[in-house]
């Protein structure tokens, strides 16, 4: 009976390039298979190793957005919220998610909303901003947005229109029209800026509110 040859004998009587093609040939997609299982585990290595605790969660639903300053923003609050010495674990997570306008009224892509009432749940969102139209469908009782007045530290610089207030002259929102930094980011008009109740970040809050109002 005749035994079947080793792959050892076999490719001893190849030459490099023989022994390549052989290879290639009856091993590729164990070889295949193998690169990208080196590739997962190195991306969740390298993911694990620069992962950063996000201390402070923006979010943004706008039709207009200006991208260069949206980054500048970004930056801003880096600097402004986290000292220098924590900012290779810590970050300012800025997103910003687009509407459209439809005879309907506003059309948002899938997921956007489900997306914000899970933070908002998960007590993870500490600044919304959105078009005033969606702050008053969510805003269905005096407990789901907090009252800003406790965390302004001065006067404000532009008329009553620019604030919704509570029956009980609380300040639940600010429009962002009124907000020089935020209106040359986000040039839609109908923006409001408010915070979810349960927002845990209280002290990054007053700092945020102070530079907006300071440099409006």
């Amino acid at each position: 009976m005749k035994m079947e040859k080793s792959t050892r004998e076999i490719l001893a009587k190849m030459n490099g390039k023989e022994r390549l093609e052989y290879i290639w040939d009856y091993y590729k997609w164990y070889i295949i298979g193998g690169i990208f299982l080196l590739f997962i585990i190195t991306m969740g290595t390298m993911e694990f190793i620069n992962h950063k605790d996000i201390t402070f969660n923006m979010m943004v639903i706008t039709n207009q957005a200006d991208y260069e300053k949206v980054e500048q923003l970004s930056s801003t609050l880096i600097n402004l919220l986290i000292p220098e010495e924590k900012q290779d674990d810590e970050e300012v997570l800025l997103q910003v998610e687009f509407y459209t306008e439809t005879e309907e009224g506003i059309e948002y892509p899938r997921g956007v909303l489900e997306n914000l009432h899970v933070q908002i749940a998960s007590q993870t969102l500490d600044v919304l901003i959105i078009p005033e139209r969606e702050f008053a469908a969510l805003h269905t009782s005096d407990k789901g947005f907090l009252d800003l007045k406790p965390l302004i530290n001065q006067a404000l610089s532009f008329p009553e229109q620019g604030i919704i207030y509570g029956k009980n002259g609380e300040i639940y929102a600010i429009k962002v029209s009124e907000l020089s930094l935020l209106r040359d980011v986000f040039a839609d008009p109908d923006l409001v800026l408010c915070v979810p109740a349960n927002s845990t970040q209280g002290e990054k809050m007053k700092t945020f509110l102070d530079y907006l109002l300071a440099n409006n």
